[in-house]
Parts: C-alpha cells; sequence; structure tokens
C-alpha cells in the first residue's frame, strides 16, 4: 500500500498543464513501477480544478462520502463539513488510454 500526494496551490499550475502532466507521471509510475492494480483519489467536492484533473485523467467518480472532513469552524464556532468525491482507475483501463 502507498501514498502518493500531488498538490498545487498556485493556479499557472494548472493552467500550463504542470498538474495533468504530474498526474499521469503518478498514475504511470504507480502502474508500472509498483505494480498497482487500482488507484484512488480524492478531492472535495467542492474543488472543481481537481475534480476536471481526475476527469482528464479519465478516472471515474465512485462514490461522495457527505460532510466526510472538516478543518475549520465558522463565526459560531461550528465544524463546516466538506463533501468528499472519491475517484478511481484500473490498471486495464489505464493500458487501454496510454495506448
Amino acid at each position: 500500500r502507498y501514498r502518493i500526494k500531488i498538490y498545487a496551490k498556485w493556479w499557472n499550475y494548472y493552467i500550463n498543464g504542470f498538474v495533468q502532466e504530474a498526474n499521469e507521471r503518478m498514475l504511470q509510475y504507480a502502474f508500472e513501477e509498483l505494480g498497482a492494480h487500482r488507484v484512488i483519489g480524492l478531492s472535495c467536492l467542492q474543488d472543481t480544478m481537481s475534480i476536471k484533473e481526475y476527469g482528464k485523467l479519465q478516472m471515474r467518480k465512485e462514490a461522495v462520502f457527505q460532510k466526510a472532513f472538516t478543518y475549520r469552524m465558522n463565526k459560531n464556532n461550528k465544524p463546516v463539513w466538506w463533501d468528499i468525491c472519491l475517484f478511481a482507475i484500473l490498471k486495464d483501463e489505464w493500458v487501454q488510454i496510454i495506448r
């Protein structure tokens, strides 16, 4: 079991395609070098840029976990909850894409 995280904070990384290229290399490494059968990705439902990147990689949305993550409190000192999307791709699917 491995955990690889790619995080891009700045908008210009998305615009210039660096994030997509890094994600493609990450999938290639996971499948070809680590021998992974399946790769998953997680994103907050509100993070539309990440969701678009998963789509470009042809990863399918498999689940939405409602109110699954919180990292701050609102002005009433109540947690702000975020929905989490789970995306996945199998090695067989990846092989078909890169052909």
